[in-house]
């Protein structure tokens, strides 16, 4: 039998591989329906912009065709980028729209990624034994695998950056870069900068690296092209800076901790702290990111045995005749993919550092085909000289090999290998029975909660925000039921559902309020007129040393008198303070 299965391969040895192909495919997009669990707010505002520019040629505000895509109202409103809108929307024109096709979609730009890292692999060694390799350990690395189950900004990231390397390794082996190479390559960096805020520096970043190519002028020429092409397809993302620079700058001023009162040494200090802090291995090997809605805690983003390869992959580079400029550039690709994350005040945040585990990858072919030797007589896959080539191999296996290779280096290899399976098949287990914990950091409960509010009868539905903008749920899965947007009113700042209606808010409680359901952080309510009896009148609480003013929590309105005194409505304190023309603090009403 085991014959017959060996003479069937080495016939179809294709359609053996599409089989195999497949196979992992379907597994890799297994469990997307039930893990995680429910819809990230975030998620809906990317997958409802993407349905609206599907079917209405507009984003959520109104807006024809934007290039950037406002994402909510008012105080928590935020700026999207237009790749994955326009992604989702490419899918919503063929299929319709649901969580479970946002996130096989996400998946497979994710699964992509990783099979274009295998192909650079194989073309770099000529082996196809080491890109399925690389292709296998991109698949399960835990930060990778995560980031492919989230419908955000990052889910198409991996394949812009694996679209970027595979280019510029092609034309790294051509004796002149052409225009579709210089074409090519200015592409992907375009949809690297346009895809995520953090492509906006690591785009130019990763332009600027291409000058390691330029090792004659002839090459050095053909890096200027393309970054001729690269700059003028940022004219639109300029236009648009210029017309409304918080589109642009508003998600990074918030999240920097770069401030112009501190002293360029003291920005400089933290910049240096924190990039050591995101490429510290134990962040990377063993806590991985802290937020519950982006890693599974137990284990780090990188596996193992990965690492290990990976930091073979770097001695070799250094030490052998591998220093050729591809190798410089994915080393420089590397350690570039850590500075846009490193300039916010989070660590370890496994999004803004999303490119670097693909650049990771590419580590460790020089490690495989070292480990797995070349046999003498084996046609190797050599280049042409290319613009990489400045007198020093670019390969990992140089002819000047045994043709036996001893043999510990495949026992410490296929020990690695072992080792990377096992603690991947242990990430799976840990991933699977997360199902139901986190279900409240990707609001899980809120369809349940929309469905109760509709088999209510009761129209219009009020939408009342709490600490995050929850109306966008309603809006993506009335999408999806094909209920009309006329049944609701999302309720905006300082206005209030009236007596009567049927809320439902992500506030956590209710104030008069006939409680219908509340499950998890959400609550459908019918609002209630108060009864007078319990209606008491509040004085004025002047300021005094015993009660110093309180910090603004979400405020959601302000109001002037004649004298000019403000009245700011502290929503989460539940209370209005009252400051003088001058902003000084005068007296609170609670």
């Amino acid at each position: 039998m085991l014959n017959q299965v060996s003479g069937f391969v080495g016939r179809h040895r294709l359609l053996a591989g599409a089989i195999f192909v497949a196979i992992v495919y379907a597994y890799f997009i297994s469990g997307v329906s039930t893990n995680p669990a429910g819809f990230y707010v975030d998620e809906s505002c990317l997958a409802y912009n993407g349905y609206m520019i599907a079917t209405a040629g507009t984003g959520e505000n109104g807006d024809s065709f934007p290039l950037y895509f406002q994402c909510y109202t008012q105080g928590y409103s935020q700026w999207a980028n237009p790749t994955h809108v326009y992604l989702l929307g490419l899918l919503y024109l063929v299929v319709p729209p649901s969580n479970l096709s946002a996130r096989v979609f996400g998946a497979t730009m994710v699964f992509l990624a990783a099979f274009l890292l295998g192909l650079i692999g194989k073309k770099i060694t000529g082996r196809t034994a080491v890109g399925v390799i690389v292709w296998l350990m991109a698949l399960f690395t835990p930060w990778l695998f995560e980031i492919s189950r989230l419908v955000l900004e990052t889910f198409f990231y991996p394949l812009a950056i694996a679209m970027l390397l595979y280019f510029v390794y092609r034309a790294s082996t051509k004796p002149k870069w052409t225009i579709s190479d210089n074409l090519l390559i200015a592409i992907a960096l375009s949809l690297i900068t346009y895809s995520y805020t953090i492509g906006r520096l690591l785009g130019p970043l990763l332009g600027l690296g291409l000058l390691v190519f330029a090792t004659s002028w002839r090459a050095f020429f053909g890096v200027v092209k393309t970054g001729i092409i690269y700059t003028l397809t940022l004219i639109p993302f300029l236009v648009v800076y210029l017309g409304n620079t918080s589109a642009i700058t508003g998600r990074f001023m918030r999240a920097t901790y770069l401030d112009s009162n501190k002293t360029f040494f003291e920005n400089a200090t933290l910049f240096v702290t924190s990039y050591l802090s995101d490429l510290n291995p134990l962040f990377l090997l063993v806590y991985g990111d802290i937020h519950p809605r982006h890693h599974v805690r137990g284990m780090g983003g990188i596996l193992i045995g990965t690492f290990v390869l990976a930091m073979i992959g770097v001695v070799l580079i250094l030490i052998r005749k591998q220093r050729g400029a591809w190798w410089r550039y994915v080393i420089f690709g590397a350690l570039a993919s850590i500075v846009p994350g490193a300039l916010t005040t989070e660590r370890g945040h496994f999004l803004r550092l999303v490119a670097f585990p693909v650049f990771f990858m590419l580590l460790t072919i020089p490690a495989i085909s070292w480990l797995l030797g070349d046999p003498l007589g084996k046609r190797e896959a050599k280049p042409e000289p290319g613009l990489y080539d400045d007198g020093e191999e670019a390969f990992t296996v140089s002819s000047t090999e045994p043709a036996s290779p001893p043999a510990w280096r495949r026992v410490v290899l296929y020990t690695l290998i072992a080792a990377t399976a096992l603690q991947a098949m242990a990430f799976q287990v840990m991933f699977s029975n997360s199902a139901g914990t986190r279900g409240i950091e990707f609001n899980a409960a809120y369809e349940s909660v929309l469905d109760q509010a509709l088999a209510e009868g009761t129209r219009p539905i009020y939408l009342d925000e709490g600490g995050e903008p929850a109306y966008i749920h309603a809006y993506w899965y009335a999408a999806q039921k094909g209920v009309d947007l006329s049944n609701f009113v999302h309720v905006l700042d300082n206005e209030f559902p009236p007596y009567g209606a049927l809320v439902i808010t992500s506030e956590g409680s209710c104030k008069d309020c006939e409680m219908i359901t509340h499950e998890g952080s959400f609550i459908l309510y019918r609002k209630k007129r108060p009864n007078a009896a319990e209606v008491t009148t509040t004085k004025p609480t002047p300021l005094s040393p015993e009660m110093p003013p309180t910090m603004l929590v979400r405020p959601r309105g302000i109001g002037l008198d004649k004298a000019g005194n403000r009245y700011v409505a502290d929503t989460d304190n539940a209370r209005i303070q009252k400051f003088d023309s001058t902003g000084q603090f005068v007296m609170r009403f609670v």
